[in-house]
């Protein structure tokens, strides 16, 4: 592969999606566009499968870490890749154009039912609350600010989901109304908290040199986790690394995805 600004040849991609359907055919550059261009991409690979057999597959998966790997390629790769992906962006534009099939990107929406930001380390401030969700059900209110749910601190996305992942049959959760004042703690049936969220990670070889603005957009447009690992020294503790990632992203139910032969 072709790849300009020491942007990386070795990627391995995780992702977990479900499928976005339905929109006029146009320039691929926000979540309408996006989803006629998966539909597209998943018509494709739906008339190369065995139609004997029940198919389940995720084309939004497979778009996305091929977006990933897209984001990184120039050339002829980049001009096959785009035809594949029934992509008109370039490389450079591919992370605007996906950032519409990922739940959470760069303001931060979390599983939960309402789209927060960090503020200034003290919680979660709440810029949007999605009606019926969890979220709303639990009294949230825009600029409200989260601080715990089960007495677990959430002033980061990452303390946010691990906090609701390992929650029991309920969350408790505490909150500061800056409208008011007041502070509110309230109790919501983990059975409220039905959500759909995805995990996408870049993994690379250590001591491979790798353009930081391209990192930058795996992370703001794929809300995509990257690290490097040593795949020639240490396979199995690289594999292991990835397994565990994986395992923690999917609450378990994914916690063999590679084995030392696989890569």
């Amino acid at each position: 592969m072709h790849t300009p600004i020491s942007r990386p040849t070795l990627l391995l991609t995780l992702v977990a999606v479900a499928v976005v359907l339905s929109a006029p055919s146009m320039r691929a550059n926000d979540s309408g566009d996006i989803a006629t261009t998966v539909n597209e991409f998943a018509n494709d690979i739906f008339k190369g499968l065995d139609g004997n057999d029940n198919i389940v597959y995720s084309p939004a998966s497979l778009a996305t870490a091929l977006g990933m790997t897209y984001s990184g390629t120039a050339g002829e790769t980049a001009i096959q890749m785009a035809s594949v992906l029934h992509l008109d962006a370039s490389p450079t534009e591919a992370h605007e154009v996906f950032a519409g099939l990922t739940p959470r990107g760069d303001s931060g929406t979390p599983i939960f039912g309402a789209q927060c930001r960090e503020n200034d380390g003290r919680g979660l401030l709440v810029t949007l609350v999605v009606a019926g969700s969890a979220a709303d059900k639990s009294g949230l209110k825009p600029d409200d600010l989260i601080f715990s749910v089960n007495g677990k601190p959430v002033r980061t996305e990452e303390e946010w989901s691990k906090a609701i992942d390992s929650a029991g049959e309920v969350i408790t959760i505490q909150s500061y109304c800056t409208k008011d004042g007041t502070v509110k703690e309230k109790e919501v049936p983990l059975t409220a908290v039905e959500y759909l969220t995805t995990a996408n990670a870049l993994w690379f070889q250590k001591g491979y040199p790798v353009d930081k603005v391209f990192l930058e957009q795996i992370k703001t447009g794929f809300a995509g986790f990257t690290s490097d690992v040593d795949f020639k020294k240490n396979t199995a503790q690289a594999v292991k690394t990835i397994n565990d990632w994986v395992s923690r992203e999917t609450n378990g139910k994914i916690s063999d995805l590679l084995s030392s032969q696989s890569v």
